[in-house]
């Protein structure tokens, strides 16, 4: 009897979806049987962005940002993060050093009253065994590295929304500590979900004739926006059919666009891969790598999910790589941008746009849920 063929991989109908799998891994909060044990770590769930410093022996100190998010999971019984450095969006061409894509397991120990802690990078097949304990107003995690030296990880300066995080290694055994690497974290504000859609928005052109209607909806793990435009281009009346994918935290998936205008129409299919990179049409695009975002020429909504997700503070500008439809031509090219917030109001209501290649800059009205309500030559309807 021949042994059974091991398929190479399962068919799509039998892989579980990110919404099924979160919601068994996931849970809303610590085991009760955990007691006062939880409150180690249970300050830390949610998402943070940080600074990111790395010292070297052989240069200056690298400087970087990260992400960090921590949830509890298998019902309460133990916490899990995510640490992402350079954040994404940010991390193709990242430098091997202090390049971190990562997981770290904390698991209960009441019989020593500790925090078993597995920490797992692999960018760099890193793998890190700690216990972890409240040492006064500290989280101290202790451990050792790949080459037996003592390490230890320490949470301090601990408030509400901020903290700041030491890494250092003894070369004698804890006698003295030497800094390699520290992380200042700062709470990031609850994003706007997906909890009041449907939508149904409509904007109008006020330098030219054009009017435009999107419907966005949740369905299963994907967020899904479909619209029309009308507009005159080129002294040529132009309609504009897209119809686009995000997953549930708004980061761009696929899109199809069609474009109809005298005597010709045309079609495009983008599409952004797990890995990074972009298709068009089925062809790769190797210069759209760097992309995070879909820009398209013809409506204010694709400034939306840019804004949803980036969570500026007042102040605060954040550069980001798009990759931009032009109108009627349906071609594609990257193009750097800038959004930055310029109130302290919340929810905010007012950013600035800047195309960093064209010079073109922008101010955007937006109302409770980061939708554009005034930008350039567009006035919301509805």
């Amino acid at each position: 009897m021949s042994a059974p063929t091991i398929p190479a991989e399962a068919p799509a109908t039998a892989r579980p979806t990110h919404g099924r799998f979160a919601e068994a891994l996931v849970s809303a909060a610590p085991a009760a049987d955990l007691g006062e044990a939880a409150n180690v770590y249970s300050w830390l769930i949610g998402s943070w962005e940080a600074e990111v410093i790395d010292f070297r022996d052989d240069g200056p100190p690298l400087r970087q940002r990260g992400e960090w998010h921590f949830s509890w999971i298998l019902e309460g019984r133990a916490m899990q993060d995510v640490w992402i450095v350079p954040p994404r969006g940010e991390r193709a061409g990242a430098p091997a050093p202090g390049n971190r894509y990562g997981s770290s397991l904390r698991v209960y120990d009441p019989e020593e009253d500790v925090w078993r802690v597995i920490w797992i990078n692999p960018v760099t097949g890193a793998e890190n065994h700690l216990v972890g304990r409240r040492e006064d107003e500290e989280v101290v995690q202790i451990g050792r590295d790949d080459d037996g030296r003592l390490m230890r990880w320490r949470f301090t300066d601990i408030e509400r929304d901020a903290f700041r995080w030491l890494g250092e290694s003894s070369p004698d055994d804890g006698r003295t500590w030497r800094l390699e690497a520290e992380f200042r974290g700062r709470r990031l504000p609850s994003r706007p979900g997906a909890s009041n859609l449907p939508w149904t928005l409509g904007w109008e052109w006020t330098d030219r004739p054009g009017l435009e209607t999107v419907s966005v909806r949740a369905s299963g793990d994907a967020l899904l926006a479909e619209g029309e435009v009308l507009v005159e281009l080129d002294g040529a009346w132009t309609r504009v059919s897209y119809q686009l994918r995000y997953d549930r935290s708004w980061r761009f998936e696929s899109a199809r666009l069609g474009a109809r205008g005298v005597g010709a129409e045309r079609t495009i299919e983008i599409r952004r891969e797990a890995d990074g990179g972009w298709t068009v049409d089925g062809t790769r695009r190797s210069d759209l790598d760097a992309c995070t975002d879909l820009d398209i020429m013809v409506t204010p909504f694709t400034n939306t999910p840019p804004l949803r997700r980036l969570d500026l503070g007042a102040g605060e500008s954040r550069e980001l790589r798009v990759a931009w439809v032009r109108l009627p031509e349906l071609t594609v090219a990257p193009v750097a941008q800038e959004y930055r917030r310029l109130d302290g109001a919340e929810p905010p209501t007012r950013f600035l746009y800047r195309n960093l290649e064209s010079g073109f800059e922008g101010e955007l009205e937006v109302d409770e849920n980061r939708r554009v309500t005034v930008y350039g030559p567009w006035r919301r309807l509805r």
